[in-house]
């Protein structure tokens, strides 16, 4: 009787002890999934910086073309167009 609740005991340990191992390659697995992710989300966030810097640069570009003479005279010149246009 005691040699069979032993042989019990351990027989549950086993399993117990496989649980545990399934488990921790479990965790194991999700910790790498979980590093990838953050390194892609890491890559994600310098492209979105990337594409805001050069939003910014390029808004700055365009307040310059417009604020130069010929953007004015350009804007000027369709202004003026129309109705010399319709004129004809």
């Amino acid at each position: 009787e005691t040699q069979a609740a032993w042989e019990q005991i351990q027989s549950h340990n086993h399993r117990l002890q496989a649980e545990l191992m399934q488990c921790l390659e479990k965790v194991s697995k999700t910790k790498f999934q979980l590093q990838e992710k953050q390194t892609e989300i890491e890559q994600f966030q310098s492209q979105l910086q990337q594409a805001h810097t050069q939003a910014q640069q390029m808004q700055e570009t365009i307040a310059a073309m417009q604020s130069s003479k010929f953007w004015k005279f350009r804007t000027l010149w369709f202004k003026l167009k129309k109705p010399l246009l319709r004129n004809s």
